[in-house]
């Protein structure tokens, strides 16, 4: 019997904590904010302001004009540059278009006037070294690397000018009709090239893009001009051959990036 008559006891302490606990935390939640440092003097107050409104003002600029080719730094001894070509849409910067412009000039040492005149073009290939990767390259691939690529190449109609900066929003004109394409075609720029040549030593090229060229447009109007010894020199070659545009005709998000000049971009006409 006392054991029984002792659980209501203890069933009713354990009931009024639980509700005077309860009790406390109501008198806590109900309390009305305050400031802090409301209960100091006036003097020991802290001066505190904020703003929730401000006002931004700003303009817009019709296009974005910076040199895309230097003379000055174009004479630097050994210089090498990176260019890009090829079409990206980007949904914050909007659409990006970059196609290339370049000429190709005499290597005097491969140069032999007297068989010009009875020579047959067997064919002529654009070589284009692929950009090489590193940390120190200003331009990589961008957007998607393993995108199918096709790029043409068209002859310009005007010369570029090596005494003048160019701007990348100047577009020189060039002929519509391309005379070579490539692709579709997956851009592998960590590939190389072994083969032997014709003086049976065994060379290596690094990776670069080829595109076959049209023989009677491109390689039997070279051979034409250099049959006259005054297109032998580069200055009057290039007034004659202005030279290429390259352009992406793939709508793939992809950029490619080429070194340019470079000992392996370069026109190889077979004869």
């Amino acid at each position: 019997m006392p054991i029984f008559s002792s659980h209501p006891s203890g069933r009713i302490t354990i009931v009024f904590f639980f509700m005077l606990g309860a009790a406390l935390l109501m008198q806590t939640a109900c309390n009305e904010p305050t400031l802090i440092g409301d209960d100091l003097v006036d003097e020991d107050r802290l001066n505190i302001s904020f703003t929730d409104t401000l006002s931004l003002e700003a303009t817009t600029m019709k296009i974005d004009r910076i040199v895309g080719f230097d003379t000055i730094a174009s004479t630097i001894n050994g210089a090498v540059f990176q260019y890009a070509v090829g079409r990206l849409e980007d949904p914050i910067f909007g659409k990006t278009t970059a196609e290339l412009s370049f000429q190709v000039r005499l290597n005097e040492a491969f140069l032999r006037p007297t068989e010009f005149d009875s020579a047959k073009v067997d064919s002529v290939v654009l070589g284009l070294r692929y950009e090489g990767g590193s940390s120190n390259d200003l331009i990589a691939f961008y957007g998607d690397t393993l995108a199918s690529q096709q790029l043409d190449v068209h002859l310009l109609s005007e010369p570029l000018n090596q005494r003048q900066n160019y701007l990348t929003d100047q577009l020189l004109n060039y002929d519509p009709v391309p005379v070579g394409s490539k692709g579709p075609f997956v851009a592998r720029r960590t590939d190389s090239i072994s083969f032997v040549d014709l003086d049976t030593i065994e060379r290596s090229y690094p990776a670069q893009l080829r595109i076959p060229l049209d023989n009677e447009l491109v390689g039997q109007r070279i051979l034409d001009l250099l049959t006259d010894s005054a297109n032998l020199i580069t200055s009057n070659f290039l007034e004659e051959f202005p030279g290429f545009h390259l352009r992406s005709s793939a709508d793939n998000n992809s950029v490619l990036g080429f070194t340019m000049p470079s000992a392996f971009s370069e026109l190889s006409l077979y004869y």
